[in-house]
């Protein structure tokens, strides 16, 4: 049976756990925050775009 860690003070941070489903999950889920990332300035570039040529006319 395995003794209770508390949590320690510092929390880990984003990535920091080095066991093999969390680095899966890692390496899975970093190219789909950059492409998230990607698309949702995408939207905002077109909106920004849209909303200036609407304004020049």
């Amino acid at each position: 049976m395995q003794a209770y860690a508390p949590p320690s003070p510092r929390p880990l941070r984003m990535g920091a756990c080095a066991c093999p489903a969390c680095r899966r999950t890692r390496w899975i889920l970093r190219p789909l925050d950059r492409a998230c990332l990607r698309l949702l300035a995408g939207i905002g570039a077109g909106w920004a775009a849209v909303l200036l040529w609407e304004a020049l006319q």
